[in-house]
């Protein structure tokens, strides 16, 4: 397996693997079949990986499966994760199998038996130190997720949930440990993801958390406050309400202490609220740019002045459809990015915010779209002549 391996790092130009004190080898197979090869051995690997503890330790695998899989076959080379998902994700199904055989070796990891000397077993076992191990692989990639695919994200999040399922329920400290706080702040920043998908099966898991844990770290409270204050906004309902009741799950001192203290709403330094103000402010420094129609400006004063509805089909989504029909060029060429200044940076501009399912920002940019349209117009808009246009909207 590990020369199939070491074709795609050698197409990579990483560094091959090499298991103990054997030289690198590689095999003689093309790309595109030791990529198909690999994929036919994590599948036989599943088969041995579930066989349980007992019976696996007679087959005297050097190294060891789990070592093979989660060090040996490098799951964190970003370029393998980007080039090869197929792969990438194969190998984490194998090493998730071989783990839920095992119950993710937590029950004998030293993680919750540091003060437990009598236990010589868990000393000298060769998996005590597996479940970190594991740990600190699933932190990896969660910090790296932006590389990996989406199916690689899903089973990594639904492997993180049913690890904190089968975590000891007579420990009420588990989730004070520093790694699985690291693990838990992690968790926070790959929520903000454009991906529905991703976004609920985080909420999910932050939920588990809270319930799991009433004193948790303040520090990590806090930014699950500002995550939630940023999705109660989202026009997907399931996020919303998912959101909302982890927001009522926290703690009364840590809603208070984000009340405003000196005309400022306190916010943590990862706070995804403050970074929209400044997508607002960057977008009202924006030049018009005429992508804006009489069309557009019916469509929202007609919702607003006489409620007129939207068909079925577009009712919740019409307005970010109608967002994304105005980001294109200007009728003379130029494109929005053209305008900024060279010192402005592009990633702080309304169509990179992540995910723009948010209520609050999509009526800023129509309601401020709307008003441009009618200065740059002299108020005379569909809803009439100036002084019509100024009564209608007063």
């Amino acid at each position: 397996m590990t020369s199939n391996f070491n074709v795609l790092l050698n197409v990579l130009e990483q560094k091959l693997i090499v298991i103990g004190s054997a030289s690198a080898t590689t095999s003689d197979l093309n790309e595109e079949d030791a990529e198909a090869a690999l994929i036919f051995d994590c599948s036989a690997l599943c088969q041995i990986g579930n066989v349980k503890g007992n019976l696996i330790g007679m087959y005297a695998l050097s190294p060891p499966l789990f070592e093979l899989l989660a060090k040996h076959l490098q799951l964190t080379n970003s370029k393998l994760a980007r080039q090869y998902p197929a792969v990438h994700y194969g190998v984490l199904k194998t090493l998730y199998s071989h783990c839920a055989a095992h119950e993710h070796f937590i029950h004998n990891s030293d993680l919750f038996k540091q003060s437990d000397t009598t236990n010589v077993m868990s000393l000298t076992s060769l998996t005590k130190d597996n479940f970190e191990d594991l740990l600190k692989l699933h932190h990896r990639l969660i910090v790296n997720s932006h590389l990996s695919c989406h199916d690689t994200k899903k089973l990594v999040l639904n492997w993180l949930a049913e690890i904190i399922d089968a975590l000891p329920q007579e420990d009420n400290g588990l989730l004070t440990l520093p790694l699985l706080l690291k693990l838990s702040h992690a968790i926070i920043d790959i929520a903000y993801s454009d991906e529905e998908e991703i976004c609920n099966l985080c909420c999910r898991l932050l939920n588990k958390i809270v319930k799991r844990q009433r004193d948790l770290d303040v520090s990590f409270l806090v930014r699950l406050f500002d995550l939630c204050r940023f999705w109660l906004q989202s026009n997907e309902t399931s996020i919303h309400d998912s959101y909302y009741a982890i927001l009522c799950c926290l703690p009364v001192n840590i809603l208070t202490s984000k009340f405003p203290t000196h005309g400022t709403l306190l916010s943590s330094k990862n706070d995804y609220s403050g970074f929209a103000s400044i997508v607002k402010r960057n977008h009202m420094n924006t030049p018009y740019l005429g992508t804006f129609t009489t069309h557009c400006f019916n469509l929202i004063l007609g919702y607003i002045l006489v409620n007129h509805q939207m068909p079925r089909m577009y009712a919740t989504t019409w307005l970010e459809r109608l967002f994304q029909s105005c980001q294109r060029k200007s009728n003379n060429g130029a494109s929005k990015d053209e305008h900024l200044p060279e010192n402005q940076h592009r990633l702080l501009s309304y169509e990179q915010l992540p995910n723009f399912g948010n209520d609050a920002l999509i009526w800023f940019w129509a309601i401020w779209e709307c008003a441009q349209f009618c200065v740059m117009n002299k108020l005379k808009t569909p809803l009439g002549k100036p002084q019509e246009t100024f009564l209608a909207l007063e």
